[in-house]
């Protein structure tokens, strides 16, 4: 009964609307507002390409081959430590980075006091919403 409550709950985690985990914050800039709104715009559209995803998968590919050279290496004098696991590791940290940061998408508000001017730029993702929110 208590992991069918867990899976219950899970699923309604999972199932939850995506806009909920949306993050918004707000820019200042003094004297700069258009370059600024120009710059944020431009950096969403080249994140909104499905081109820039298929690009970092593959470059996120090609880093595990060094890595798992080595680990070829290694794996092959400490035979009890499995070479999938260690590969797996990377892997991971590599798709939750890019599922976290980059695929989730939140708002930025750009407000300049100088010229009292603001616009909302959607669809920037959650890790530079973060960082420039900060």
């Amino acid at each position: 009964m208590k992991s069918l409550l867990k899976i219950i709950i899970v699923t309604g985690i999972i199932l939850t609307a995506s806009h909920c985990y949306a993050l918004d914050m707000d820019y200042y800039t003094w004297n700069g507002f258009d370059i600024e709104v120009e710059a944020w715009t431009i950096l969403t559209l080249i994140f909104s390409d499905n081109g820039y995803i298929t690009l970092f998968f593959c470059r996120r590919n090609h880093g595990n081959i060094p890595g798992g050279n080595r680990d070829d290496i290694c794996a092959a004098q400490r035979p009890k430590e499995g070479i999938a696991i260690v590969l797996g590791v990377a892997f991971r940290i590599g798709s939750h980075n890019i599922l976290g940061l980059i695929v989730p998408k939140g708002n930025l508000t750009i407000y300049d006091p100088v010229v009292n001017k603001f616009q909302t730029i959607s669809n920037v993702p959650n890790g530079l919403v973060a960082v420039a929110g900060v």
